[in-house]
């Protein structure tokens, strides 16, 4: 049996979850400081799905906010490079002319750095939350509740 869970996903409302820490997570599209959308308008989607895209797999949490946000505007994303690690996906972005979906935790870094510019989007729900989980009946021992202090 699980005794806490951490997560990166929608808000869970589930009867048998007791949320313990929940935060708003923003997703950003980032790009490399040259490419073209990487003003200070906004850009619809329709702007973008003419550009090149690398993204995470397809279950990612965030990824699914990207992909709802293209489908329910009647377009469709085909990524040029796709992959389940964050660091080889920021490296691979880095001169290629394409931009990528992540949340901010993972982009700060460059962001700060300048070799990365975020490109503002409208028309896209852009927040997903961190959140800690337990069954709603599972007692919140001494560990746990130091382990809710260090987030």
């Amino acid at each position: 049996q699980i005794d806490i869970l951490y997560l990166i996903d929608e808000k869970v409302k589930e009867k048998w979850a007791k949320t313990l820490y929940c935060e708003k997570e923003k997703i950003l599209m980032v790009a490399d400081k040259t490419h073209k959308l990487a003003d200070k308008k906004k850009h619809t989607l329709s702007e973008l799905s003419s550009y090149p895209i690398m993204l995470t797999e397809e279950n990612a949490s965030y990824r699914k906010v990207l992909d709802n946000g293209f489908r329910d505007q009647g377009y469709s994303i085909e990524p040029v490079f796709e992959t389940d690690n964050i660091e080889l996906l920021l490296g691979a972005l880095k001169g290629s002319g394409a931009m990528t979906y992540l949340p901010e935790y993972a982009v700060e870094k460059y962001l700060k750095e300048k070799s990365l510019k975020k490109i503002q989007l409208q028309g896209l729900e852009d927040r997903i939350y961190r959140q800690v989980i337990v069954h709603k009946d599972k007692w919140v021992h001494a560990e746990m509740r130091v382990f809710l202090q260090c987030l």
